[in-house]
């Protein structure tokens, strides 16, 4: 039998019950570092909730300069950064190693309110988290 779920954007989908689901963690790290295509790795996590007692992984600096500068480099769009931080943003289950990461995944996740995002304003991000 499916089952039927649905994300906190209202996208639904189907799952199967006899699919060898990967474990949380390994599929949150997948969505942490932008492996894979971003719809697959949403597609795979909307098997969880959102909310979790504990973050179940970290992201750190590292990580979300890696990410950014894929972008800077054309590897992923500027409209990718966008959804990929909506993503990220409300999750329980995240940690954010510095409270600099959590706020600029907000501004990344939100550009109507914080303004459009761009390369020259990714790389002043990066330099924000190296000055700390």
């Amino acid at each position: 039998m499916l089952k039927t779920t649905v994300d906190p954007q209202g996208n639904i989908f189907t799952l199967n019950p006899n699919y060898n689901m990967r474990d949380r963690r390994d599929i949150l790290y997948d969505l942490i570092h932008f492996h894979g295509r971003l719809n697959d790795i949403l597609k795979e996590i909307s098997q969880f909730t959102w909310d979790a007692e504990t973050p179940v992984i970290t992201m750190t600096d590292s990580d979300f300069r890696t990410v950014l500068e894929k972008c800077i480099e054309d590897i992923i769009s500027v409209r990718d950064i966008e959804e990929w931080a909506n993503a990220l943003e409300c999750r329980d289950d995240i940690e954010f190693a510095d409270k600099k990461i959590h706020d600029a995944i907000f501004d990344l996740a939100n550009p109507e309110i914080n303004g459009v995002i761009t390369k020259k304003g990714l790389y002043e991000i990066i330099r924000s988290l190296e000055l700390r």
